[in-house]
């Protein structure tokens, strides 16, 4: 009967040995994917971001040959969350820096601006204790701006 149990137990931790690796590689593939989902949808968020600010500068620059450099996620930098009424009532959002590099050639010459603007992102999927509305679809909001040549900025 000793003998039964002695050769049990061996099996048991080689079978543990065995699964360890097993698990680890799971988990890891696991947490990469997440890590993929989390950075996909953040880029496409960004990138949605940059779109807008970029309708925003060639509207206010009022100029069929403005050049906008393609979108880099350097270009939006989160600030704050802050709180704003839109026209939904008085909401959380969070407030992104975004720079948009625009060359402008015109018969006067040639000049280039990074202006930065204020692009404001609200999602349902904050805490509602902190001033959410889940009945309010998630949508960047990009209010009019105007130039301030003073210190190339975008401001309300």
């Amino acid at each position: 009967m000793e003998q039964e149990n002695e050769e049990k137990a061996p099996k048991k931790k080689s079978l543990f040995l065995k699964l360890v690796p097993v698990i680890f590689w799971l988990v890891v593939i696991y947490r990469v994917i997440l890590w993929y989902q989390n950075n996909s949808s953040e880029n496409e968020l960004y990138s949605l971001m940059y779109q807008e600010a970029v309708k925003e500068v060639k509207y206010h620059l009022n100029a069929s040959n403005v050049k906008v450099a393609d979108f880099d996620e350097d270009n939006v930098v989160f600030q704050q969350w802050e709180y704003r009424d839109f026209g939904e009532g008085n909401l959380r959002y969070a407030r992104y820096a975004v720079t948009v590099p625009v060359e402008y050639d015109s018969t006067s010459g040639h000049w280039e601006q990074e202006p930065t603007l204020n692009v404001y992102y609200y999602t349902s999927d904050q805490n509602v204790s902190e001033g959410v509305d889940p009945s309010i679809e998630a949508h960047i909001y990009t209010p009019d701006m105007f130039w301030d040549s003073s210190n190339t900025t975008w401001g309300k």
